[in-house]
């Protein structure tokens, strides 16, 4: 049996067929926080739970530990047999708690292994390992009176719950992680890691929660944790300790063999990749540190530097930025290019701190330097420093000289202005004033295609001049264009077209992709919008699912992203519920960081799945909190067209519902936002109004763009304009298929409601083969009125139809349900006057003869409350 420190549950579920249970774990694990949580948990239940907590310094007093339990008197403690008795009274209400029986003295031990193996008092005992537990508590487990469960290192959900009790607020994502990862799922050092933090001033409170500025800090009590493998070494192999954890890691080759034998025996060192070194921890070189001098860490610091910048770690490029770093933090003289080029890499890299750091020591030396200005300004832009940023991006504006420099300034600056103030057409007209001076032709592509993706944003796609040929990325600046293009052309089209660029995008090798900020995550992202615009939402929501199932190894604005994506395909697809918890989630996320420009567009996604399950006041704050400046983005436009139209048809104002879809549809024809404009013409479609409108709208797009969802939305429409239930019912079918649930659904219910010359029987198979992917989809956004839900048969019910169409009598219904033949006459009754039937003869025409209905009305034909 293994649990967790968070496990109290499941150790409760043990002691109701266990007598005992023993956790066992290193120090730290969280046994002794089990205790407590037991303990709690029991007096509420209003049970007793005496903690025994015993050490080595009271061993040598008989039964002290007994001392204040249960009320004993003085008396009693000198008495074994006594106090036996005295828990024997209580022992169908009392569970004894003792934390760390190793500690017991030979009487204590003895009276716990007589409570449990003969008096029968329940109890949960801890030691480190079976082998330090008294032999008397050994014997329990021999004989299977007692349970051995070990206790595991938390998970990172778990571990993040008690980090955020611990800080008294949630952490930063960045912050989260780095605790996360120097606990390394111990629970003691987590709550020592928070306080030491909190206390040394490095974990502070910011508008996203507690973040953490620099490396984690110790406690006194950590740092005695830590300290018991240093204890033995001698000063040579502590310095030698020191200059590995201060590099990181080191070539094995610098470090004497003797130390490093001396290290290994110890557990303080464990090799890195290419025979290289590291310490074991991470926290060790914070604890190394506080046993050091100032003067001596300066000296092994520079040590280090000196090992990083030797031809033994001349096979590393990581090796000269720690170095690089490294002198940083000496305040050592740095050319100036080595160290922009840090700033550059921790940009890329998303240590923004860093990045700012490193600007400002240039800045120190040469304050009109225009790359440290930019770097400033784009670290200030990601931290939240908005007003610091604008300083720093209007003094590289006024210092560029160069096209190079005029070009990324200018590309800098309109991220900055549409990232951080959501300000689409500013960050435009930043580029288009950067093209009236910027002559050089590389330049110019670069500022070419920065401007057609604002463009995009801003509404105004139609004016973002186009480039050809699209360039090779050869570099950071092409990479970026690149992935530009490909963004561009999933929204717009055409999709063959993208393809082509998405060819040529997996084609960049992957070290320039990820020096190219956000680079990678837009190139997935374009490569998931692309593979949804065929049409295939089951593939797409596959995608999508492992992009977030790998999310303990992402960076939280990339789960922000592939939830917003998730979120989004949900809502136009199948589950308004699923959409608004991950559109949620994706706006919490974003909020932290936002490379793509995507929190507007979470929010309003937020605004619209809100709605569309019943939350108007979550809806109206989750709109109210879009920034006005965003209000233009074609994302937002859209998904407050649709949640204002879903008003509209809540309202029963269905013509009203129809003209804002289609009105909004248009606009994003215009503005080349293709795909956008054929979804929302589809849920016009889906309301039975402005048919013509809506086709003219998706005949357009499905020309502009092509691809397997704009086609099958265009048949559909064509269909219904004919009136072709053939054709319908063809395009329902393969639209389940496809995973497009709320075309199904509403394709059915729109037939079920149509020409009644089709026949009572077929309107009813409509009806029911909508309303059994009703019941599996209840999250669905339906764009036709359901039928009333009185309607609908339970699960019961069907289950009593389906078992009557296949000739069961009403006797063997009643046996196999447990209920009396009266019940099921009265369910059945029901079922005929749900159904509109008479007789079981036609019962089984409409449910099939085996109670499944006919082809393309899979399911089940439940509403959600069972009788």
């Amino acid at each position: 049996m293994t649990v967790t420190s968070n496990g109290a549950g499941r150790i409760s579920e043990a002691l109701v067929t266990q007598r005992a249970v023993l956790l066992t774990g290193p120090a730290g694990i969280g046994k002794s926080h089990l205790l407590r949580v037991m303990a709690a948990v029991l007096s509420e239940e209003g049970r007793s739970a005496p903690l025994l907590s015993p050490n080595s310094l009271g061993r040598d007093i008989p039964l002290g530990v007994f001392a204040g339990v249960l009320d004993l008197p003085a008396t009693t403690l000198s008495s074994p047999i006594a106090v036996i008795d005295a828990f024997s009274r209580h022992r169908s209400s009392t569970v004894l708690l003792v934390d760390d029986v190793a500690h017991l003295d030979e009487a204590s031990a003895w009276v716990v292994a007589h409570l449990v193996g003969t008096s029968r008092v329940k109890a949960v005992l801890t030691a480190r390992s079976m082998d330090t537990v008294p032999s008397a508590v050994h014997d329990l487990y021999d004989r299977g009176e007692l349970v051995q469960a070990s206790v595991a290192e938390l998970s990172d959900d778990e571990a993040t719950g008690l980090a955020t009790e611990y800080a008294g607020g949630v952490l930063t994502p960045a912050a989260g992680a780095a605790v996360l990862t120097a606990a390394q799922g111990n629970a003691l050092h987590l709550r020592e890691i928070v306080r030491g933090s909190q206390a040394d001033g490095r974990l502070v409170l910011t508008e996203h929660g507690w973040d953490l500025q620099g490396q984690p800090a110790l406690t006194p009590r950590l740092a005695q944790l830590i300290g018991v493998r240093f204890d033995a070494l001698d000063d040579e192999a502590l310095e030698a300790a020191s200059l590995i954890a201060i590099a990181g890691e080191c070539p094995a080759e610098v470090i004497d063999p003797a130390a490093r034998r001396t290290l290994a025996r110890a557990g303080v060192i464990g090799p890195a990749i290419d025979g290289w070194l590291r310490t074991s921890h991470s926290l060790d070189g914070e604890y190394l540190r506080s046993r050091s001098s100032a003067a001596l860490w300066r000296d092994l610091t520079a040590e280090a530097i000196d090992v990083l910048r030797s031809p033994a770690a001349a096979a590393r490029p990581d090796a000269g930025r720690r170095a690089n770093l490294l002198a940083l933090d000496l305040g050592h003289a740095m050319d100036e290019e080595a160290v922009l080029l840090l700033a550059e890499h921790a940009l890329a890299a998303s240590d923004e701190h860093l990045a700012l750091r490193a600007a400002q020591a240039v800045l120190s030396q040469d304050d009109a330097c225009t790359s440290a200005l930019r770097i400033a300004g784009q670290a200030c832009s990601v931290l939240g420093r908005t007003r610091e940023a604008d300083s720093y991006f209007e003094a590289a504006q006024a210092r560029a000289q160069t096209p190079a420099e005029r070009s990324l300034v200018a590309w800098a600056l309109a991220n900055h202005l549409g990232l951080r103030h959501h300000d689409a057409p500013a960050a435009l007209a930043v580029l288009r004033q950067a093209l009236a001076v910027v002559k050089d032709p590389d330049q110019q592509a670069s500022l070419q295609l920065a401007a057609g993706r604002w463009a995009s944003v801003a509404g105004l796609s139609a004016a973002a001049p186009a480039l050809e040929p699209v360039p090779a990325a050869s570099g950071v600046e092409e990479a970026m264009g690149l992935v530009t293009l490909a963004v561009g052309g999933v929204i717009a089209g055409p999709l063959q077209e993208t393809g082509q660029l998405l060819n040529q995008l997996r084609r960049v090798p992957a070290d320039v992709l990820l020096a190219t900020p956000g680079g990678a995550m837009l190139g997935e992202l374009a490569g998931v919008m692309a593979l949804s615009f065929t049409g295939d939402v089951v593939a797409t929501r596959g995608r999508l699912e492992a992009l977030l199932s790998a999310s303990d190894e992402l960076p939280p604005e990339a789960v922000g992203t592939w939830e917003y994506a998730l979120g989004f395909v949900e809502l136009l697809s199948a589950d308004a519920e699923r959409s608004y918890e991950l559109a949620v989630a994706a706006a919490q996320h974003l909020a932290w960081r936002d490379p793509a420009g995507l929190l507007p567009a979470a929010q309003a996604l937020t605004g619209a799945a809100a709605l569309a399950t019943a939350r108007q006041a979550e809806s109206v704050r989750a709109f109210d909190a879009v920034p006005e400046a965003a209000g233009g983005d074609p994302k937002v436009v859209m998904l407050r067209a649709w949640a204002e139209a879903w008003q509209a048809k809540s309202d029963s104002r269905p013509d009203q519902a129809a003209d804002l879809l289609v009105e909004t549809a248009q606009w994003l024809l215009t503005v080349q936002h293709t795909y956008f404009a054929g979804m929302l013409a589809h849920c016009a479609v889906r309301c039975g109004r402005r048919l013509d409108d809506a086709a003219a709208v998706l005949h357009a797009a499905h020309a502009a763009a092509g691809g397997g969802l704009l086609q099958i939305l265009e048949r559909h429409v064509e269909a219904v304009r004919a009136g072709d239930v053939e054709a319908l019912g063809t395009v329902a079918d393969e639209a389940c298929e496809l995973g497009l649930v709320v075309t199904t659904i509403d394709t059915w219910l729109g037939l079920a409601d149509g020409d009644a010359d089709l026949g009572e029987l077929r309107v009813r198979r409509f009806r029911a083969t909508a309303e059994r992917l009703r019941a599996q989809h209840p999250g669905a956004a339906l764009w036709r009125a359901g039928p009333d839900r009185s309607l609908v048969l339970t699960a019961r019910e069907l289950q009593v139809a389906e078992m009557a169409a296949r000739r069961f009598a009403s006797k063997e219904i009643a046996a196999a349900n447990g209920v009396s033949v009266n019940t099921v006459s009265k369910q059945l009754a029901s079922v005929f006057r749900k159904l509109g039937v008479s007789t079981r003869s036609e019962l089984r025409e409409l449910l099939g003869e085996e109670g499944s209905a006919p082809a393309g009305t899979a399911g089940a034909l439940v509403g959600r409350a069972d009788s």
